[in-house]
C-alpha cells in the first residue's frame, strides 16, 4: 500500500468524493491524519504504509467522542493476502462492541451485508505493481462508510441507546435488545432494561405515576417551554442486580423520570451508570461550590 498517502496529498483538487465521504486532501491534524466528512460529521483517518501487526493500517477517529477510535483495522497474515502479483485486504473480524450479546458477531456481519458489503469480506483487491489508487480508495472508503454506519447503529442499540431521543426510537428493534450489565460509580452492578425504556405503554404508565418533573434536578419541561412540551419527560429504568429476577417491570419501583440532560449524565460513561442519588449528589456538590 505504499504510495497511498502521496496519492491523496498530490491531488490537484482540494476535496475528493467517494460515495458519501469527502476527503480533504490538504487538511491534516497534528498527527498527520487526513480530514474526512461523513454524513455531515468530521472524522480523521490515517493509512499506515508499513506492514506492522502492532500498527493500524486504517485508523479512523472522531474528535467529538470520549473514546474517539471509530475504526482500527490492523494488517496481519490473516487479512492481507498476496498471490502472484495481486493482493487482497480481507475483513476477518467483526467488532468488539456487544461481545457478550448473543449473536452480536452475526448481526454485525449481516448488517454490513445488508448495506452492500460483499459476503466474501473483501475490502479491496488489486495489483501490487502500479496499483490504481483511485480504485483502491473507492473500495476502502465504501467499506469505511458501511462499517462505520454498522458500528454506530449497533453501538446505539447495545451500548448507548440512552443517547437517542425518545422521539426517535421507532427504528430500534426493541424485541432483540437484551439487558446490559453496567456498574454504578459506587461499584454496585445494575441492569439497564432497554426494552422497558422503549416500551410506550410502560413509559405512559411511568409518567402517569411519577409525573413529568425530573427526579434528579427538578426540571419540568412544561413549566419552562409551555404547552408545547406538555407531558414530555424521559423514562429511566434501573434495577439493582441483586434485586433483579425474571419478572414484569414494576412501574413504581423500576422506572423513574429524568430530563434529557440528567438522563444523558447518568449514562455519560460506557459501562458505568450513575444512580439517581449519585447524580443528585453531584448536582448538590456543584451547587455548594
Amino acid at each position: 500500500m505504499r504510495g497511498i498517502n502521496v496519492y491523496i496529498s498530490s491531488r490537484e483538487i482540494e476535496v475528493l468524493k467517494y460515495g458519501n465521504i469527502e476527503v480533504f486532501c490538504n487538511e491534516y491534524d497534528d498527527d498527520n491524519y487526513i480530514k474526512l466528512i461523513i454524513g455531515g460529521r468530521e472524522y480523521w483517518i490515517s493509512f499506515e504504509e508499513k506492514r506492522r501487526v502492532t500498527k493500524s493500517f486504517i485508523h479512523l477517529y472522531d474528535y467529538e467522542r470520549e473514546k474517539p477510535s471509530m475504526i482500527q483495522f490492523t494488517l496481519d497474515d490473516s487479512n492481507f493476502k498476496i498471490s502472484n502479483d495481486r493482493f487482497k485486504l480481507i475483513q476477518n473480524r467483526g467488532t468488539t462492541i456487544g461481545r457478550k450479546v448473543k449473536g452480536m458477531k452475526e448481526q454485525f456481519q449481516n448488517r454490513m451485508y445488508d448495506l452492500g458489503f460483499n459476503k466474501d469480506n473483501i475490502i479491496v483487491e488489486g495489483k501490487i505493481k502500479n496499483p490504481n489508487f483511485d480504485n483502491i480508495l473507492t473500495d476502502i472508503f465504501n467499506w469505511v462508510e458501511i462499517r462505520l454506519k454498522t458500528k454506530l447503529e449497533l453501538e446505539s442499540k447495545y451500548r448507548n441507546v440512552e443517547n437517542i431521543s425518545n422521539e426517535n426510537e421507532s427504528w430500534i428493534d426493541t424485541g432483540e435488545v437484551e439487558d446490559i450489565n453496567s456498574k454504578t460509580e459506587g461499584g454496585k452492578k445494575v441492569i439497564i432494561s432497554i426494552k422497558a425504556e422503549r416500551d410506550n405503554s410502560l413509559r405512559n404508565k411511568a409518567i402517569k405515576y411519577h409525573g413529568t418533573t425530573c427526579m434528579a434536578c427538578g426540571f419540568n419541561f412544561k413549566e419552562f417551554y409551555g404547552d408545547w412540551s406538555d407531558n414530555y419527560i424521559e423514562v429511566h429504568h434501573l434495577i439493582p442486580l441483586n434485586d433483579y429476577k425474571e419478572r414484569e417491570t414494576d412501574v413504581k419501583l423500576d422506572l423513574a423520570v429524568l430530563c434529557a440532560n440528567c438522563h444523558r449524565m447518568v449514562h455519560k460513561k460506557r459501562n458505568m451508570v450513575l444512580t439517581i442519588e449519585e447524580l443528585k449528589g453531584k448536582i448538590k456538590t456543584k451547587a455548594n461550590n
